[in-house]
């Protein structure tokens, strides 16, 4: 079992960059002469928020996944290394629990790179890579209940052509199993890359932290939930109630990422019978104050109107090629409509404004 501090020096200066490039303090201008300015460490809370009414870009669109009978489920990026990765959830036989996934690294371009199974994690919801050097390590769900949601957390070094069983897990292979909430469930993760936090999703079915059996959202410092300490969170929250969609029904929860004192989240469902229709577009981005657990905005994203099923699956903060930070959101999306081949489609909001609230 590996369980060594990840390796965050270079991370803490892209990050910084990304805050400079944003006009926000913790750049430190060099003399012209002396080429591009040297960014020192970021500061602890980022003050911007994103703007969720801005217009959203489009990295890519139909992007032909890793088999085309698994769904898209979240996607994180390693921002140090440059490296996208998706959860895929494999279909499962009638009336056994999704469960099994593949973890596929691809371009930001939408091609497939390579790919890793997982076998019996879970449902795949969010997922987190983080950078350790040269290599990628992922946070995910592990060890699900009968319903398919994972007990625990697992943090795997991402290794192309391999596979992992939960119920088999053999020496050699890099993975710890963690339970950052005794008695709580249905856990998942988020990395925020502009602080070096994880953010932690989970059913807290005995109250540990709160009411029981509501869904939380707790915040760690990336050094600390690698090294198993989860006694000290720098945020704790409730997930806030969210108002019914354009449907009129309570909103399906779709994924969650963070930024220094935001927690954003994605909900929806697809097009009825796949089919686009700009009237009946149900997707939405919210954010949250993560210091009061407050709702601050509430937007409809139309962002790939026009892309057949359109379920909303999946967000991520990307650090992009101009070191400007984005908001990413996922949606799994056909190239017909009686298609049975899913692909994947990701856009970004780069519109961060300056304010804390």
């Amino acid at each position: 079992m590996h369980n060594d501090g990840p390796k965050l020096g270079r991370r803490r200066v892209i990050a910084a960059a990304a805050l400079a490039g944003l006009g926000v303090a913790g750049g430190v201008a060099a003399p012209a002469s002396a080429g591009p300015p040297v960014p020192t460490l970021p500061r602890r809370e980022t003050p911007f928020r994103f703007e969720l009414d801005g217009d959203p870009h489009r990295l890519f669109a139909n992007a032909r996944m890793y088999g085309g009978d698994y769904y898209l489920q979240s996607f994180s990026f390693d921002t140090q290394n440059r490296r996208l990765f998706l959860a895929q959830l494999h279909k499962p036989a009638a009336g056994e629990p999704a469960v099994d996934l593949n973890i596929v690294q691809m371009s930001m371009t939408g091609k497939v790179q390579s790919r890793m199974s997982l076998l019996g994690f879970g449902h795949g919801v969010a997922i987190a890579a983080v950078p350790e050097g040269g290599s990628t390590y992922i946070w995910v769900e592990i060890n699900p209940n009968a319903s398919g949601w994972g007990s625990q957390l697992a943090r795997l070094k991402y290794v192309p052509g391999t596979t992992i069983d939960s119920s088999d897990i053999r020496s050699g292979q890099d993975i710890t199993v963690f339970t950052p909430v005794a008695g709580a469930g249905a856990f998942t993760a988020a990395v925020d890359p502009l602080t070096d936090r994880l953010v932690i999703r989970y059913n807290d079915v005995d109250g540990v932290r709160g009411p029981a059996h509501a869904i939380r959202f707790t915040t760690f410092p990336l050094s600390a939930a690698c090294a198993g300490k989860f006694d000290d969170p720098v945020f704790d929250i409730v997930q806030p109630k969210l108002p019914a969609g354009s449907d009129g029904k309570a909103p399906t929860f779709q994924g969650f990422t963070a930024a220094g004192n935001f927690l954003y989240l994605l909900d929806g469902t697809a097009y009825p019978d796949h089919i686009p229709d700009r009237t009946k577009i149900n997707s939405y981005l919210t954010a949250v104050d993560l210091r009061s657990g407050g709702i601050v905005q509430r937007s409809r994203t139309r962002a790939g109107a026009s892309l057949d099923l359109r379920e909303p699956e999946g967000m991520a903060i990307d650090i992009g090629p101009d070191q400007r930070p984005r908001l990413c959101f996922g949606f799994c999306t056909l190239t017909e409509v009686d298609s049975t081949v899913y692909r994947a489609s990701i856009f970004f909001d780069r519109t961060a404004v300056p304010r804390d609230g």
